[in-house]
């Protein structure tokens, strides 16, 4: 079952464009982690609607240079940087106060431009690679567990399946 077909009225927008959470039964929030932390737009809507997201399951998503499956970095040095990767302060609050089902980390992708000279340099050092490293089999996987659980949940909520 894919999110697409069990929920046709997926939204996927920026949280800009989000001034209430009312007419979401369920939320997948995620963001570019810059310097060890979300975007500050992102951390702010969850802190905004913090009520809101305690009200309905909520999924979280980090795009890194580090997922927990793929990287940037050749395997040696990934699976080395997972071993030392600790959750956030920010992530760690994020769960105490909403209580998201998963949280979840995915490589992104990423280009020279992206880093300064001192972030290159560093990144070369570790053995990065640029490119696009997102592993798409692996995010589509995520979605339809999300559609899974998602769906049901809204029923037994009393609400209307969409298209039902």
């Amino acid at each position: 079952m894919s999110i697409r077909s069990a929920a046709p009225a997926v939204d996927v927008r920026p949280v800009s464009d989000v001034p209430d959470l009312g007419r979401y039964d369920a939320v997948v929030l995620g963001s570019a982690v810059h310097g060890g932390r979300w975007l500050p737009a992102v951390a702010q809507f969850v802190d905004r609607h913090v009520a809101g997201l305690r009200e309905r399951p909520v999924w979280l998503f980090s795009i890194s240079t580090l997922g927990d499956q793929e990287s940037m970095f050749r395997p040696r040095v990934a699976t080395w940087l997972r071993a030392l990767r600790k959750e956030t302060s920010e992530i760690a609050s994020f769960r105490a106060d909403v209580s998201p089902r998963e949280h979840r980390n995915f490589a992104g992708a990423i280009a020279r431009s992206h880093w300064s000279a001192s972030g290159r340099a560093f990144f070369r050092a570790m053995g990065g690679r640029y490119g696009d490293h997102r592993n798409w089999a692996a995010i589509e996987a995520w979605a339809d567990r999300i559609a899974a659980q998602a769906l049901p949940a809204a029923v037994a909520q009393g609400r209307t399946p969409p298209g039902g």
